[in-house]
């Protein structure tokens, strides 16, 4: 077994360590059979969690293993890499929970809230505006909003009110 010292790296351990390993001895074989897969001429690919036998590490890892030929076109061995993605992965399930969050605050009162996007002038409600006000249900865009509101400065604030003193009783 050959190894760089991005490898040695991730796992936290010293390249001497790796150096010769018998990657049948390591305790998480989930690794093994797509790196089989690439010693059988196909590519292999992993995605998931790996704990080191050498130090207990669990890490979140994308490995891709590839068949390396000789110039007989034999295969000889494989070309393994490995990509650590643990922080990657928290900072998505961070940002899950929190959009998560978010989108249940329009749903414990009477808030209408949304999201612009200026280049394409789309809204997303994070509620149905109908809920509160049927003849907003229908608005999609920014520029439509403006539109109702500039026409019909009294458009849907009677429904609005109403909604925001039902839950005060």
């Amino acid at each position: 077994t050959e190894v760089n010292q991005r490898t040695c790296q991730i796992l936290k351990v010293s390249r001497e360590l790796l150096l010769g390993l018998d990657l049948t001895t390591i305790e998480d074989q989930r690794i093994i059979p797509h790196i089989q897969k690439a010693s059988d001429g196909t590519d292999g690919v992993y995605e998931g969690e790996y704990i080191s036998t050498v130090n207990d590490l669990k890490l979140l890892i994308n490995m891709k293993a590839s068949p390396v030929y000789d110039s007989n076109n034999n295969i000889t061995g494989v070309i393994a890499i490995i990509q650590d993605v643990t922080s990657t992965q928290i900072l998505k399930k961070a940002i899950q929970e929190s959009e998560a969050h978010f989108k249940l605050i329009p749903m414990q009162n009477n808030d209408i809230v949304y999201e612009w996007n200026e280049n394409t002038d789309q809204i997303i409600w994070y509620r149905d505006p109908g809920d509160i006000c049927p003849k907003l249900r229908s608005i999609n865009t920014m520029e439509k909003l403006n539109m109702v509101f500039a026409s019909n400065n009294k458009f849907c604030f009677k429904d609005l009110w109403a909604s925001t003193q039902k839950d005060e009783s």
